[in-house]
């Protein structure tokens, strides 16, 4: 085999990488067509910027006009629950007012009619609950079961009023002794 033709193949399978961009000093580009493949590059790169920033106010315009078509549902939804509810409340003005007419007509049919003024006095949820009778009916008052107290005498839980003293305000004792401090050892 002919070593040229093998090395041509062993070529041929490995990709070519593109060549770097060189410059020297003077900022001048040392090979022919490195401007404009830089120029290239550099577009590239600006038109992927752009892109990106177009995308994010395509997204928030989408966004946006998602969020409204929401919002013009919910307003639509909204009004229609509104009139709804003012349909309903024309008829149940309308209900009362049948009621109250034929209440009226029923209190002038009721002298007339006696099974009328049977339904008509019955109480509607059943009798009245008794009312809670009040301690007056039921205990004597306080100073009929035991005398009042002593001054001195104990209360029943076992402590004894408040000792009147020199200034004639209840409850003022003087302060006991606070208990001294142990003694110190100084050695």
């Amino acid at each position: 085999m002919d070593p040229s033709t093998s090395n041509a193949a062993a070529l041929a399978a490995v990709p070519i990488r593109p060549a770097p961009i060189r410059r020297d000093s003077g900022n001048k580009f040392t090979r022919p067509g490195d401007r404009e493949r830089y120029e290239y590059e550099k577009a590239k790169a600006s038109t992927a910027r752009q892109r990106t920033r177009g995308s994010g106010t395509r997204k928030r315009e989408r966004r946006f006009h998602q969020l409204r078509e929401k919002y013009d549902q919910v307003t639509a939804t909204n009004e229609h629950y509104q009139q709804d509810l003012e349909r309903a409340n024309a008829k149940m003005k309308a209900l009362q007012a049948e009621m109250d007419l034929l209440l009226d007509a029923m209190s002038i049919a009721l002298p007339s009619e006696p099974v009328l003024e049977r339904f008509y006095n019955e109480p509607i949820y059943g009798p009245p609950a008794p009312s809670p009778e009040t301690p007056s009916d039921f205990a004597p008052p306080l100073q009929y079961f035991a005398p009042a107290p002593a001054p001195d005498a104990p209360y029943a839980n076992g402590a004894y009023r408040a000792q009147h003293t020199s200034n004639g305000h209840a409850g003022s004792h003087p302060r006991p002794p606070s208990p001294s401090p142990p003694p110190r050892d100084d050695r």
